[in-house]
């Protein structure tokens, strides 16, 4: 896991439940208005235990910390969908804050199809 400038977070390799748990610290440290990016798009192996871990560390965020997951594949966001995590709908007409780069709920599903395949 790398970090750069305490607002993106890298994970490389074999994400699993440990590292979802560590990942799970370091947004519970973060204060209110603090914005995280968590990219997910160079792993190669997810273990579903972690995706549970995942789930829970982002619907128990604190209201006033962003943090945004980019590199699931669809089955991914299903799955966290259905453990009880919404992605944030934004886009720049529904989002008068939104900066013009934040990738929608849309942008998100074409990545992880446009991506292989992570189970």
């Amino acid at each position: 896991m790398t970090a750069s400038a305490g607002h993106r977070i890298e994970i490389q390799g074999v994400f699993d439940r440990r590292l979802a748990v560590r990942l799970g610290d370091l947004v519970g440290h973060l204060r209110r208005g603090g914005q995280l990016l968590v990219d997910l798009s160079r792993v190669r192996e997810f273990h579903h235990t972690a995706l549970g871990a995942l789930a829970s560390t982002l619907k128990h965020a604190d209201q006033g910390v962003r943090v945004q997951v980019v590199g699931l594949c669809h089955q991914q966001l299903l799955l966290l969908r259905y453990l009880g995590w919404e992605p944030p709908r934004r886009s720049g007409m529904d989002d008068p804050q939104a900066e013009p780069n934040d990738p929608t709920e849309d942008d998100l599903a074409e990545t992880a199809s446009a991506g292989t395949a992570r189970h």
